[in-house]
């Protein structure tokens, strides 16, 4: 989708460039621009510099609400991959300064769709799986207190004193917690 100024044909024929139109738009038109760009499912930015397509970013994330993924492979897309929530830099023949500066790197463009679907759905299902342990866990000690309570005839005395809480966390509960995450990797990797 390509959003042209009134006369952005003729600017762009006088060699004023595509970056005088996308400014020109920027100023005049961004609420209009940025209406129509938020409704394509992706928005590529080609021939910008790299404070504009730091802007384009964002402007999308100001006017839709939503998260941004920055995907960049050169030093001219260091600004972009820093003014998303989520960077994704690639080395190659431009240097290492985009994949230096993002939150993942990657070697090649194809390993994108590996990134987000796959690793992505392993987070969000460990992710998923871990908030049901933390939930169930506080629900059993919370119940366990509350019987405690309702036998000593609801004195509010604690069950568990002083370091039995933080211990009981960290050592009788880490394995646990091992076990669910290598599960769930394991589970997944035979379903692959």
């Amino acid at each position: 989708f390509f959003f042209q100024a009134e006369d952005g044909i003729r600017d762009a024929q006088e060699s004023r460039g595509l970056g005088d139109v996308y400014k020109r738009q920027i100023e005049q038109k961004t609420q209009l621009f940025f209406e129509i760009a938020t409704n394509a499912p992706a928005v590529v930015c080609c021939r910008c510099s790299p404070t504009q397509k730091a802007q384009v970013t964002e402007y999308i994330k100001q006017y839709t609400g939503k998260k941004t993924l920055c995907v960049g492979d050169g030093g001219n897309d260091v600004s972009m991959i820093q003014a998303g929530d989520v960077g994704v830099g690639i080395v190659g023949k431009e240097g290492k300064q985009a994949a230096l500066a993002a939150d993942y790197s990657i070697l090649k463009f194809k390993y994108l769709n590996k990134l987000l679907l796959w690793h992505g759905r392993l987070a969000y299902k460990r992710t998923a799986v871990m908030s049901q342990f933390v939930i169930h866990r506080g629900l059993i000690i919370s119940i366990i207190q509350l019987m405690f309570t309702c036998i000593f005839y609801y004195v509010a005395i604690p069950i568990y004193n002083g370091w039995l809480m933080p211990v009981s966390y960290t050592h009788l509960t880490l394995p646990t917690i091992y076990s669910v995450q290598i599960s769930v990797v394991a589970v997944s990797l035979k379903k692959k």
